[in-house]
Order: C-alpha cells, then structure tokens, then sequence
C-alpha cells in the first residue's frame, strides 16, 4: 500500500528585525561649567548593524525552529480535500491519521507500519512501511535542506518563505510556501499542481487520538504478502 505525495512538510520559525540606535548627550552650556560628558571618555561608536539578515538556505532556517507537537492539516488538491492529523517529536513526524471515507489509516513512523482501520467491525488490517515508501506527510529530516531561500512572500496575509526542494534521494522538485511564524507549510506546487494547506488544533491533539481503538482486531497483511511471495 503506497500513498503518494508531492509536497513536503517543512518546519521554520520567524526572524525577528533589529536596529542599534545611538543618540548624542546634550552638551552643557559654558555657565554649568564641565559636565559629565567632558568628564568622561567619548563613548565607543556603535556600529549600526542593520536589521537582521533572513537565512540564506533552509538548513540554516532550521535550526532556529521550534516545531509544533501536533496540529490537524487540511489538504487542498484539485478542490479535493483530505484531513490528517500530525504528531511530532523535535521536528520530526512520528505519527499521521489520514481520515478517509471508508475509515482512518494509522502510521506509526517509529515501528515503521500503518494500519487501515474499519469501524463498521473495529477490525484493522496492517502493513509495513517499506524504506524509501513514500509517505502523505514527510518530517524535515527527510528533505534536501541544503537550498537557498528564494524569496518572502505572503499567502492570505500570511509571510512565508518560500524554498524549493526534494525528497531526500528523489529528482521531483516542489516549491512550497512556508509560514515564518508557525513553520508549516502554506501553499505547495509540484509540477504545475498546486496544493493548498489549513491547519487547525495546532499543539492541542491529544496522544490518544493517534492511536486505533480498544479491543480492535488486527489482520496482518505482511505475512500473507510473505507466503504469496514464496510461492
């Protein structure tokens, strides 16, 4: 079972704009007699710096992030929608629900399976992730992080950043959209398609609803692939 994906989830946080001001001491008039400021050395000059330079590449703009636990995307595609709840560890996806008509698929990327779940029977079937699988929802881990930033733009009032990168290992290019202030991904086109995200619930999903159900049946589909391989 293999659920393609175009447009990689990327996390970065917001740079926030800085000036050093410096003023001049009032000098005292020749009645006052000296003041402090002819009492005291001439203060150093303060360079004026300027306001902060934005990262020049993604792996840069990485480090500065503080990626959210978890959060519920909406998922734009061709006036299509599909709805996924997200859990992250350091920044990297650890748990995906895609919710689908027929019933909610669970990834569980650490023990490398997902499960699809029926809750007509509360019976789920299960089937490994194989490497290099693609995945609906990819961590920055899995991304080439080492291009340059190309631009800032908004995207329904929003700033972002914008980057354009692969999948670690993979050729297809996708330019994506970024948030600056929450680091998720706002707008994605791959190839001419574009993709738009909503987010909801961010850092406000509890564990439990990344997990199946009590007392659910599991089928598992890998070693009936195994004996079909065989013969």
């Amino acid at each position: 079972m293999r659920i393609p994906v175009k447009i990689l989830l990327v996390t970065l946080s917001v740079f926030v704009l800085m000036a050093v001001i410096s003023g001049c001491p009032k000098a005292p008039s020749d009645a006052e007699g000296p003041g402090m400021s002819e009492m005291l050395p001439p203060p150093e000059a303060v360079p004026d710096e300027g306001p902060s330079a934005e990262p020049g590449t993604l792996a840069e703009a990485l480090k500065t992030v503080t990626a959210p636990d978890s959060y519920e995307m909406t998922m734009t595609i061709d006036d299509k929608d599909m709805v996924q709840l997200v859990a992250l560890k350091d920044g990297v996806v650890v748990k995906i629900v895609i919710k689908d008509e027929t019933g909610p698929i669970f990834v569980d990327m650490a023990e490398k399976t997902m499960f699809a779940y029926n809750p007509e029977d509360n019976t789920a079937m299960s089937l490994p992730i194989e490497e290099g699988e693609d995945m609906p929802v990819m961590g920055t881990d899995m991304l080439d992080q080492d291009v340059e930033i190309l631009a800032t733009e908004d995207v329904d009032g929003v700033a972002c950043w914008v980057v354009e990168t692969t999948a670690k290992g993979q050729d297809e290019k996708a330019k994506i959209w970024i948030d600056k202030e929450t680091g998720l991904m706002r707008k994605g086109d791959a190839d001419g398609e574009m993709m738009v995200f909503k987010y909801d619930r961010i850092n406000e999903i509890a564990d439990d609803e990344f997990e199946l159900p009590e007392g659910v049946e599991v089928t598992d589909l890998s070693d009936m692939m195994g004996g079909a391989e065989a013969d």
